[in-house]
């Protein structure tokens, strides 16, 4: 997801919410591998479903380039 709420995929980048991300928001991303579905929360807060249909095998990625930005795996 882009700061600007937009989701990136191969070549094209699609609005996902008009929610934008500010320095100290904390980003969660749930994968439901059983439901197939992955969903943003920005500061707790649903986004909604930003994927469905995902079947696997999955591999998780986190690309970070913001000065200072942290992240954690939980449950990984």
């Amino acid at each position: 997801m882009l700061p600007s709420s937009k989701l990136g995929g191969n070549t094209a980048v699609d609005t996902y919410s008009s929610t934008s991300i500010t320095d100290g928001d904390v980003v969660t991303v749930v994968y439901d591998a059983d439901g197939g579905v992955l969903t943003f929360f920005v500061n707790g807060t649903s986004l909604g479903q930003a994927y469905s249909g995902l079947s696997g095998p999955n591999v998780a990625a986190i690309a970070v380039n913001a000065a200072g930005a942290q992240w954690e795996c939980v449950d990984c």
